[in-house]
């Protein structure tokens, strides 16, 4: 990756002529940055509550919340602490979210694999985060995991063992505002990527659900539609085909997008099928799951991809699948799966090739500035990255 590299190669520049922590001291992690210091809750209530599903892997932001009665101890917090995953896998792929979703002087409870960091007067809220997500502080505690194989915990009192070093107050606040910009941009590049996708289905629903455009309809077996529309199945428009297996290590390129059933997984060094496309989770607990991809990709064998019929129904397709309840018609086998026949026996009512045709341009550009929004914050996630453990531990200093 060229941008990084370059990013890298300024890094390293400002580190040898930036470098001065002459300032900062050295302090026990544990004695600036407080663990499970939970704030008062009443039991027996309904509360709001955040699960570890709840928390996307390496991004900020808390996605959703629920409630539940909060009957026994668990982890509780409020805005301004830091919820880092200490069980694996959860911590190594990076979930740890800073906690901005609750109303002032309100308390949450979440997850038991949570463990809850908050800030003290030596530290800012956000520079507790950004130290949580510190490559070298992960390692530190992903090495003294304990517990059987797969369900390994960090312990509570681990990182009284951890030694950092923190920089004034003044300076912290130079580094927070300075990764917050990047993750802020993260956020709401976020925001309207989720707007544009509630506006292309909103299209979809007002043409071909609720058929608001047209004016003669018909009797069917789905009640009256468009006298134009047609009854038909899924496999009348598109194939599902299966994806092809990849090794982890031929996940890590650079390239092409590789999909799971989960989204992306890694990138590989060429792709399976051209863009624009549309995969479909196969296997494991997403199956059902459906994505889109602008540009060429790779599809894994956990994953069917489509196959249109006509080329230019790509995204009628696309808004079509997400209509269908495909994650209620998997197999009752171990691993959950969904059947490629029983996707492609779908009963759907098919409106004529130069409607779909006009709504795909229509919707085109939408999915393109989705598209470039991705690109986006994949760039700015890289720079993040890059530059997050120089700032924090005082290799490159801002101006």
């Amino acid at each position: 990756m060229t941008e990084q590299s370059d990013l890298e190669k300024y890094s390293n520049e400002d580190t040898q002529n930036n470098q001065n922590t002459d300032d900062w001291q050295n302090y026990t992690f544990s004695d600036v940055i407080t663990i499970n210091n939970y704030p008062k809750l009443e039991k027996d209530v309904e509360q709001i509550h955040v699960g570890m599903k709840q928390i996307e892997e390496n991004t900020r932001k808390i996605q959703e919340t629920v409630r539940k009665e909060y009957k026994y101890s668990k982890p509780r917090f409020e805005n301004g602490d830091t919820l880092f995953a200490r069980i694996t896998p959860c911590l190594e792929n990076g979930k740890t979210a800073f906690v901005d979703v609750l109303e002032e002087g309100e308390a949450a409870t979440g997850s038991t694999e949570f463990l809850v960091m908050s800030a003290t007067s030596k530290v800012l809220p956000k520079f507790v985060y950004y130290t949580a997500r510190r490559p070298d502080v992960r390692q530190f505690a992903i090495k003294r995991m304990t517990g059987s194989s797969g369900r390994q915990r960090v312990p509570t009192d681990v990182f009284d063992n951890l030694s950092i070093e923190i920089p004034p107050l003044e300076k912290q606040e130079q580094i927070v505002n300075f990764l917050d910009s990047i993750d802020s941009k993260i956020e709401c590049n976020n925001r309207i990527d989720d707007l544009i996708s509630e506006i292309t289905q909103t299209l979809f629903r007002f043409w071909f659900e609720s058929y608001t455009p047209y004016d003669e309809f018909k009797e069917s077996e789905k009640g009256k539609v468009p006298v134009e529309f047609t009854a038909a199945k899924v496999g009348d428009v598109c194939d599902f085909e299966y994806g092809d297996k990849l090794t982890s290590e031929e996940r890590d390129g650079n390239e092409y997008p590789v999909y799971g059933s989960n989204g992306i997984t890694g990138w590989h060094e060429e792709s399976l099928v051209s863009g624009p496309g549309v995969i479909v989770g196969r296997k494991g607990v997403n199956f059902g799951s459906i994505n889109l991809e602008m540009g060429d990709f790779w599809p894994i064998d956990t994953t069917f991809y489509i196959e249109p019929k006509n080329k230019g129904d790509i995204f009628y397709i696309y808004h079509l699948l997400r209509t269908i309840p495909f994650d209620h018609l998997g197999s009752d086998s171990a691993v959950p799966g969904l059947n490629r026949t029983v996707a492609e026996d779908q009963d759907i009512v098919l409106p004529p090739q130069d409607e779909r045709e006009k709504f795909n341009e229509l919707v085109r550009p939408f999915h393109q500035r989705n598209h470039e929004l991705r690109n986006e914050n994949e760039s700015l996630s890289r720079l993040r990255d890059t530059l997050l453990p120089k700032l924090m531990t005082g290799e490159i200093n801002i101006p």
